[in-house]
């Protein structure tokens, strides 16, 4: 049974498949970044941290140092069905025009996959060139005149809320008044969303909260 070994191999009674060393893990979970060796187990990560226990004679090892995820990890990675696009494609790198940041796109094009931006202060000509990307949504909107624009010309918006960046308080209004039947979508890190509308919307933001859930009919909450 499949799960038994993976628990197996987690208590270190089985050894691993394969183990990272070296590693900088982005732990999306606890919001770090710190080294760390991972440990592996037909294709199931079984233990993170000190993998000491989980070493056999026969692992594999894979040495991460200085390693990053360029096009190479792209073309082995794209076609998961756990991979839905790439995330946080800053408009620096396309208007520098990297080499290696358009073979990745190109990669993502060829696998039908989304690919989502980070475009904060991009409008006019700059936004159409990001755009032509292929980069079809954006989280990062400093005023709702930028969202609006973005959303004209093809790119869908995440409103976001975070403890640094407070752009719900303006850009809620794109939902509310300037494109109202559009669909938007909400993002609050690293603050629960109701904390982030109570933040952003003083007195408001249960009734925000409401409305982003779905909870309300948005228009019968702004009347």
């Amino acid at each position: 049974m499949l799960i038994k070994e993976l628990v197996r191999a987690g208590h270190g009674q089985i050894k691993a498949d394969m183990v990272i060393t070296n590693a900088q893990l982005i732990n999306v979970a606890s919001s770090e970044i710190y080294p760390a060796e991972v440990a592996i187990k037909r294709g199931h990560v079984v233990a993170i941290g000190d993998v000491g226990h989980c070493k056999g004679l026969d692992r594999e090892i894979h040495d991460a140092k200085g390693h990053y995820f360029g096009p190479d990890d792209h073309r082995a990675t794209h076609h998961w069905p756990e991979c839905i696009g790439i995330w946080e494609t800053v408009r620096e790198f396309i208007q520098g025009e990297d080499d290696k940041v358009f073979e990745a796109l190109e990669i993502a094009a060829q696998n039908k996959l989304q690919v989502f931006g980070c475009a904060p202060m991009c409008r006019g000509h700059k936004l159409a060139g990001y755009a032509s990307a292929g980069i079809r949504l954006d989280h990062e909107s400093y005023k709702v005149e930028e969202a609006l624009e973005k959303l004209r010309k093809g790119m869908f918006m995440v409103v976001r809320e975070s403890s640094i960046s407070h752009f719900l308080q303006g850009n809620i209004q794109v939902v509310t008044k300037c494109a109202p039947m559009a669909a938007h979508q909400f993002a609050a890190d690293p603050l629960p969303p109701s904390r982030a509308c109570r933040h952003a919307l003083p007195g408001n933001g249960q009734c925000m909260l409401a409305c982003v859930r779905g909870w309300l009919d948005k228009e019968m909450i702004w009347r």
